[in-house]
């Protein structure tokens, strides 16, 4: 019973504390602009997704593919093409028309205990308006 217990508010906490889905965005660039003439202003967009899985390859807890902040359960959310319509959809509601240049990040660690992964994908994008 009391190793249930503990196994239960572990699970609760791993849930809480991982998987995420974060998008940030930003215009302030100190006025800089693209093209010729150098009119079009600057977007700059950075998009996460990460999530823990089992083994690597048995998703436990993952970022939303559908909404920035928030966390799934047993789904394999942490691909390119999530944080890729994550960023894009930002660069759009900033009115951007255009995709400059786009980065793209794959990472992954091993936790506490070994058989515990974590796959982090990251987009960053700069658009112009």
């Amino acid at each position: 019973m009391k190793k249930t217990v503990v196994l239960a508010l572990c699970a609760g906490m791993l849930a809480v504390l991982t998987g995420c889905t974060s998008v940030s965005t930003t215009d302030r660039l100190s006025d800089m602009r693209m093209g010729t003439p150098k009119t079009n202003q600057l977007v700059q967009v950075n998009a996460e997704v990460w999530g823990v899985y089992l083994f690597g390859f048995i998703p436990l807890f993952s970022g939303s593919a559908s909404a920035p902040g928030n966390t799934t359960v047993f789904t394999h959310t942490v691909r390119q093409d999530y944080a890729v319509l994550h960023a894009t959809n930002a660069a759009r509601s900033k009115n951007a028309t255009k995709i400059e240049a786009m980065t793209v990040l794959f990472s992954s660690s091993t936790w506490f205990p070994i058989f515990l992964i974590e796959k982090n994908v990251q987009v960053s994008l700069t658009a112009s308006k």
